[in-house]
């Protein structure tokens, strides 16, 4: 439950992760393109999957890869871990990789998918593929992309 009232959360849920990463980099790529000044996390379970998903990203010069806390604070799109975005706030985040790996039902998992779900000022997005992590599943929507 959203304990602010707001845009929506979007769950997407995906069989295979090519195609959730697909779907997430074109609704950053459309994302971008309709909120130019908007600020934008995409925020992955660790530095090397933020760093896969940032070189999808590469023809897109407002996506920066944010490394050790080094944020511009600038409109654009941020993509890091959970670990670099405590304490911060984003107009958006996209969540990439909502997994039963990267977020498995313990306590731990919990309180970082909570860090993560919580940076969003205006609009969250869940997105998972595979086996869908265990705190967001059954939420899914189908995959018609995200509304600003």
């Amino acid at each position: 439950r959203s304990a602010r009232a707001g845009a929506p959360v979007g769950f997407f849920h995906f069989p295979q992760e090519h195609q959730a990463y697909l779907f997430a980099v074109e609704a950053v790529r459309d994302l971008v393109e309709r909120e130019p000044m908007s600020s934008v996390a995409v925020i992955a379970r660790d530095l090397d999957s933020a760093g896969r998903f940032c070189a999808l990203l590469a023809d897109v010069p407002e996506a920066r890869l944010v490394q050790h806390g080094e944020f511009s604070f600038e409109p654009g799109i941020d993509v890091t871990d959970v670990d670099n975005v405590k304490g911060l706030e984003f107009d958006y985040v996209i969540i990439v990789d909502a997994t039963r790996g990267a977020y498995p039902d313990t306590a731990e998992a919990r309180r970082r998918l909570h860090v993560a779900v919580t940076r969003a000022a205006h609009q969250l997005w869940v997105v998972s593929s595979g086996s869908a992590s265990p705190l967001v599943a059954g939420r899914a929507s189908p995959p018609a992309g995200p509304q600003a």
